[in-house]
């Protein structure tokens, strides 16, 4: 019972780490999408200084070009703030951490495992190990080297002499 208590664990690790890898993609999409509206804000708070001076002299000519553009300004900071801030987590994600949750608790209550849970975990080994695969051919074909030559064998050493003093006949 306590190895399968440990393979559960290792199948909520897998879920946790394949969520927090979503988690992060995600993340990265929102700070690119905050920089465009901070980008953007600096921007629209420039012009609305220069569409300030325009309007003073009356002429809206110039005026009416600084206006299209803070308004484009204001498009992108909108944009960017919408889609910076209501970032919510995928389906996948939501998946992987009801499955995580599952798990954990089978794990910690040595419940019945659903059929449902075995396939995702199959499948979870069998990406695991096509990754595993793919990783360790490419590492064999990165320290590939040529096979060192044979080692060539050493002249045989020439017979010992015997010594005067062994060999003393009468």
């Amino acid at each position: 019972m306590p190895f399968r208590a440990l393979r559960l664990t290792g199948t909520a690790l897998t879920a946790e780490r394949l969520r927090l890898k979503l988690i992060a993609r995600r993340q990265a999409r929102r700070a690119a999408w905050l920089t465009l509206a901070v980008v953007a804000a600096i921007g629209s708070y420039i012009l609305a200084h220069f569409l300030a001076w325009e309007l003073l002299p009356a002429t809206w000519t110039p005026a009416g070009r600084f206006a299209c553009l803070f308004g484009a300004n204001l498009v992108l900071l909108g944009l960017g703030l919408w889609f910076g801030l209501n970032s919510t987590p995928s389906a996948q994600e939501r998946d992987l951490r009801v499955w995580r949750d599952a798990t954990l608790q089978e794990a910690m209550h040595g419940g019945m495992t659903s059929p449902a849970s075995l396939m995702r975990f199959g499948e979870t080994i069998f990406d695991l190990y096509q990754q595993f695969r793919g990783f360790r051919a490419a590492r064999a074909a990165a320290t590939a080297h040529p096979a060192p030559p044979p080692p060539t064998p050493e002249p045989a050493a020439p017979a010992a002499a015997t010594s005067p003093v062994e060999k003393v006949t009468p």
